[in-house]
Order: C-alpha cells, then structure tokens, then sequence
C-alpha cells in the first residue's frame, strides 16, 4: 500500500511539475503573441510612412518635370527676345 502511496504522490508531483511547465508555456506564448502584435503595428505604420513618403516624392517628381518644362519654355522665350533685341539694336544703329 506504502508503494501505491508513493508511486500516486510521485505521480501527483510529476504532474504538478507539468502543469507548471505548461503554465509557463503559454505564457511565454502570451508573450510571444503580444510581441508579434506590437511588431506587426509597428511594421503596419512603416509601410504606412512608406506610402505617403512614396506619394510626396511621386508629387514633387511631377513638380519637378512641369519645372523642367517650363524652364525649357522660358529659355526658348528668353532666345527669342535675344533674337528680337538684337534685331531692334540693328534697326537703331542704322538710323
């Protein structure tokens, strides 16, 4: 009867050792979630800054080429009053 007795109180400790063991399992596991969580919030707003920095720079890329055009238009424009300046400097040197 002793051995019985021995034997379920090694049994009843080997079980509480596990259900310990378990315990500090899922815990581990809440803690593992918790960070993956936060992670993936952090993650989430990244690809959100991301985005409107891609947005930003996609406008200033538009503002740059409209720039570049217009530059492009100025300069033929300042040409031509060159052009139309010289030909008016003509026209008085010869009065």
């Amino acid at each position: 009867m002793r051995d019985v007795l021995r034997e379920k109180d090694k049994s009843e400790k080997m079980l509480n050792g596990k259900e310990s063991e378990i315990d500090l399992l899922r815990k581990k596991l809440s803690d593992v979630g918790y960070e993956i969580t936060n992670k993936r919030s952090v993650y989430e707003r990244i690809c959100l800054e991301k985005d409107e920095i891609k947005i930003k720079l996609n406008a200033q890329e538009e503002d740059v080429d409209e720039l570049s055009v217009r530059l492009v238009e100025t300069e033929k424009q300042q040409k031509e009053i060159e052009v139309e300046v010289e030909k008016l400097r003509v026209k008085y040197v010869a009065l």
